[in-house]
């Protein structure tokens, strides 16, 4: 559910609506970015092999080295690698098959292991269905999970 949600806002921000097109922008801006300072550096070696004169060598690589500086940190590569590695996480996540635990912790399961507790203490029988109350429950609604569901849904 986060990793939806985490999807959601960088394609917002990206304006983008695919997790593909999310990637491919990214990727997109990377590559502009190493494109430029890799130029940057190759005009660094010419001014290293055609200026004799020290001084103005070293006014132009300076000039040089601070543009390579200022577009590292206008382009912000650190977050859009970051926000690169983030969909890379969220495709593995989208593929994960969820189990009891998953939904317990994703909607927000009350006192999950004492309501198991309960329900052991007065049925006695891990086979019987298990009526779980979350918050979900609070607005009215009722979460039914039995133990066919939960061996369906780990095995599907």
């Amino acid at each position: 559910l986060e990793a939806l949600l985490k999807l959601k806002v960088i394609c917002d921000e990206l304006q983008v609506t695919t997790l593909s097109d999310a990637k491919k922008s990214l990727m997109s801006k990377i590559s502009e970015t190493q494109q430029c300072l890799e130029s940057l550096e190759a005009s660094k070696k010419l001014f290293q092999k055609k200026m004799p004169n020290e001084q103005k060598l070293y006014e132009e690589l300076k000039i040089i080295s601070l543009s390579q500086t200022q577009l590292k940190r206008s382009s912000n590569l650190s977050v859009i690698h970051k926000k690169l590695k983030t969909l890379e996480n969220i495709t593995i996540v989208k593929d994960l098959i969820p189990s009891i635990i998953d939904y317990a912790v994703n909607i927000g399961l009350k006192e999950t292991s004492e309501q198991w507790i309960n329900h052991l203490n007065e049925n006695g029988s891990l086979s019987s269905d298990v009526r779980l109350n979350s918050i979900l429950g609070e607005v009215g609604l009722k979460l039914d999970f039995n133990k066919q569901d939960c061996f369906q849904s780990s095995l599907s």
